[in-house]
């Protein structure tokens, strides 16, 4: 006949196999889960490396200067003239205004300068 204990330590035993089978169950999910996630990290870096390999064609001078042949009347494109480039002791400085200022007429006149940006104003 059973005892008392024998009935407990039977239940204790069927509950640890219960408990063990869902922590399995648990961690096989959350598995597959981690390998669904790395697959599509692998597949996001792959992509980088085809974007970053595509930019790297995209962006080669040589192609450059061919569309900008090609394209040199509508972009009105133009060489770089040696008294364009200045030193930054040359560049004028602008007046400083804080931001909540109502813009004035010196501000305006600034705004109506057609000096090219980059360039210097002679």
């Amino acid at each position: 006949m059973f005892r008392t204990t024998d009935i407990i330590l039977i239940a204790a035993m069927i509950s640890a196999a219960g408990f063990t089978y869902m922590t399995k169950h648990e961690s096989e999910a959350l598995q597959e889960e981690v390998g669904a996630l790395e697959t599509r990290i692998q597949l996001e870096k792959d992509a980088i490396d085809l974007l970053k390999a595509d930019w790297s064609l995209l962006t080669q001078p040589s192609r450059l200067q061919k569309l900008a042949d090609i394209y040199e009347p509508e972009l009105a494109l133009k060489p770089l003239e040696p008294r364009q480039v200045a030193e930054f002791d040359a560049l004028r400085e602008l007046p400083f205004r804080p931001a909540d200022a109502p813009v004035g007429d010196e501000i305006g006149e600034l705004l109506r300068d057609e000096t090219i940006t980059g360039g210097v104003a002679q």
